[in-house]
């Protein structure tokens, strides 16, 4: 019987019985002549609230096609339906403690759904899905099979049986050496036979005491005669070798006593070190949290932002709440992620980033961020350690070397020292190998600074200038000339506090596009941000960022309101193709405030086509959803680095668009954007630190002699249209534009 939840179900077992009786023609294809008997079986599967909405129809087809519009919805709500399975799909991840046969399940229902909707979800992406989110005791199964086998003739039931059979033999291996796995105790001989494992360990009794003599008349030195029954010669011999291990005459290493005290003090050092902390965790499951709830009452999905930390095999246990975090940071191959339970090492924390962490004896800890640290190298250079987790429950400081294999370091390992470069054969540390074989790092977190303030470098003058562009970026216009004005940059590695709290990590949107434009104004990209508290000192609370697709030329606009988005985009229009000298193409929107009658109108009568993204799907948008990132993240980091308020933002953001259309960018190959649409090479020697004190020529009439020739102010922009700056009197809260300017950067 058809209910409210489960059509999908319903629908697969009618047809099959349909197909049975050899009407399912009727509802597939029309006219039938057993129509009636199919219309009576459909009938006969429907609730009472159902049959007389439906008994009305004519024929099957109608009757069929009208029950899924009932319980699927209509082709919109059909879309949005399949598209929230698909993120499933996309996003689904093994959870805690979560066997094979019920993540099947899981990803089978999921699937079902999908197709049951309309989409052609082929079998061989399910299984590749599969095979990629196993849990890690599965990877190399997964991976053989993979490599091994044809996925696009398995099926979903075959693989998870295969795997099924890999995880009932796991469980039994773990059931069979539970009584051995996890002891961290040994005892003398097992220690030794694991230090020496050529030799054979002594025993105080048996047939192998043959160290002292041996044969039937062994007694002590083994004089009475008989063949000795051990390795070694008579203690009370006149002639010894020399020992191994002291190099003094008179005795083996086997018997030497400085190597048996030296022996007991490793070992005790060893129980005192070999702290439980030591042990490292490995990241095994990404999981999504939960749905979270905005004060508006709007639900929305934060990005994957949970972690999953185990650590039962490694038998790492909490410390305690109130024990102080230990100075030492130990590097570790094993362990996948950096983490730390000192709160104050951290130079910036993104708290959204939550999870858990189990330990050996049961205990799970939670995850309460992940940021960054800085740190100092010998010569005063700073480093910075991205991705770090804050466990508070972690004593001991766990350093990746795997995370800084993956991010460009070169580690190396001779001798008992380890050395880690970076990727421009930095030094960065070089650490002794411990006693009990760790490798264990002193590590002075610091605060990071803007050397663009401190030091006054040219290259970290022109980082400020171009608001906080990126050095990589700065290096390649100047090596490429592609403006002029910009001299030599020299690459470095410290870090700007400023880009560290203004430029926050997101998920990437994906890298390539498939379509690119052939000639400007062929396509546009347009996004609406806002609303942005507070607002301006004009009253603006949003911006339009507009994007050529070709060029990557970008556009803003500040508004006070949504409504003022159409009339901005047909004075955009206007403008760029009076530029250009050519009609614009297509202008690819969201379906937010662009889809009015009036612009639908204005487009219409001038050829403009338009490209509207699915909805909850920005990422078909990607080109002006990466550059409001940018512009936003560069607004943040020179506001941060200036200490400039907040409602600045609007100068911020309009500033970083004139320099974003300056600079190096991968979309444009060997120019800038502005050379990509105006045809020249820019001109950036007049670029000044946003922020700075700028002291203007007073142009007020009728000046006095003794009257000041200037008056300091902030450098808040670039007046467009204009070869002069805009300046920003705090004395009179005004806004000036003025060329007559005299700078002090390092200042404001």
């Amino acid at each position: 019987m058809l209910t409210r939840t489960n059509y999908p179900e319903w629908s697969l077992l009618m047809k099959v019985y349909l197909q049975a009786h050899g009407w399912w023609r009727a509802v597939s294809h029309r006219p039938y002549h057993d129509e009636h008997n199919a219309m009576s079986i459909i009938l006969r599967g429907l609730p009472t609230d159902v049959l007389l909405a439906v008994g009305e129809k004519e024929n099957a087809k109608e009757a069929w096609d009208a029950i899924a519009t009932q319980r699927l919805g209509a082709t919109r709500v059909r879309e949005a339906n399949a598209q929230k399975l698909q993120r499933d799909f996309e996003s689904i991840a093994f959870r805690d403690g979560e066997t094979i046969d019920d993540f099947s399940l899981r990803l089978s229902g999921i699937v079902s759904g999908l197709r049951a909707l309309g989409d052609t979800l082929e079998e061989s992406k399910v299984v590749a899905k599969f095979l990629r989110v196993v849990q890690p005791q599965f990877a190399q199964v997964a991976i053989a099979i993979k490599t091994l086998l044809d996925i696009s003739t398995l099926s979903l039931d075959e693989v998870t049986g295969r795997l099924r059979v890999v995880q009932e033999r796991l469980d039994d291996t773990q059931s069979s050496g539970s009584s051995q796995g996890g002891r961290l105790l040994l005892t003398w001989e097992e220690w030794q036979a694991r230090q020496h494992p050529g030799d054979q360990a002594p025993t105080p009794s048996g047939s192998n005491n043959c160290r002292k003599g041996g044969g039937r008349g062994g007694g002590r030195g083994g004089k009475r005669g008989g063949r000795r029954g051990g390795d070694y010669p008579d203690k009370s011999g006149g002639d010894k070798e020399k020992c191994r291990y002291c190099g003094i005459k008179g005795h083996w290493a086997q018997e030497c006593r400085k190597k048996k005290r030296e022996e007991e003090a490793l070992l005790a050092q060893a129980d005192e070190e070999a702290d439980p902390q030591m042990l490292f965790a490995e990241v095994v499951e990404l999981m999504h949290p939960t749905e979270m709830q905005t004060p508006a009452g709007h639900r929305r999905n934060p990005p994957q932002a949970a972690v999953f930390l185990n650590e039962e095999q490694s038998g790492v246990v909490p410390a305690a709440e109130d024990a102080a975090p230990d100075p030492v940071w130990y590097l570790d191959t094993r362990a996948s992620n950096h983490m730390t339970g000192d709160r104050a090492a951290f130079t910036e924390l993104d708290k959204a980033i939550t999870g858990s962490v189990r330990f050996g004896d049961g205990s799970v800890v939670q995850i309460e961020g992940r940021g960054t640290i800085a740190f100092a190298i010998d010569g005063g250079a700073q480093r910075a350690l991205m991705d770090m987790y804050y466990i508070p429950r972690l004593k001991s400081s766990v350093v990746s070397l795997g995370q800084l294999d993956e991010n460009g370091c070169d580690i190396n390992i001779h001798h008992g020292v380890l050395t880690i470069h970076d990727r421009r054969r930095v030094l960065i540390a070089k650490v002794k190998r411990s006693p009990n074989q760790f490798y264990k790092l002193c590590i002075r977190p610091v605060r990071p600074v803007c050397l663009g303030a401190s030091t006054g470098s040219v290259s970290w003058r022109w980082h400020a200038r171009f608001g906080h562009l990126h050095m990589d970026a700065l290096q390649r216009m100047a090596r490429g000339e592609m403006v002029c004005g910009l001299p030599g940059i020299e690459h470095t590695g410290e870090l700007c506090q400023a880009c560290l709290a203004g430029k926050q990590r997101r998920a990437p949107f994906p890298q390539a596009a498939k379509y690119r434009a052939e000639a400007p104004l062929d396509l546009v990209h347009a996004d609406l941000c806002g609303a942005i508290t507070p607002a301006t000192p004009g009253g603006r609370c949003y911006f339009l960022l507009l994007v050529d697709d070709h060029s990557r030329y970008m556009w803003l606009t500040l508004l006070t309101s949504k409504d003022e988005a159409g009339a901005a985009i047909k004075e955009f229009q206007a403008r760029a193709e009076t530029e250009a000298r050519r009609k614009l193409g297509t202008l690819r929107t969201d379906r937010g405030e662009y889809t009015s009658t009036a612009l639908a109108k204005h487009f219409a009568a001038t050829g403009v086509q338009r490209h509207l993204t699915a909805p909850y799907s920005p990422q078909q948008n990607g080109v002006v959803e990466r550059r409001n990132q940018t512009v936003v993240g560069m607004a943040r980091s020179m506001m941060k680095a200036k200490g400039m308020p907040d409602y600045f933002w609007g100068e911020a953001v309009t500033t970083a668009v004139y320099l974003l259309n300056r600079a190096f960018t991968r979309s444009v190959d060997g120019a800038t954007p502005y050379e990509a649409w105006h045809g020249r090479k820019p001109e950036v020697s007049h670029l000044r630190v946003f922020g700075c004190v700028a002291h203007v020529k007073s142009a007020r009439p009728l000046l006095k002699k003794h009257d000041d020739q200037s008056t300091p102010m902030v450098l808040i922009g670039y007046e467009p249209g204009s070869k002069a700056y805009r300046v920003y009197d705090p004395a009179t809260r005004r806004v000036h534009v003025s060329r007559d300017v005299v700078f002090n950067e390092n200042v404001s």
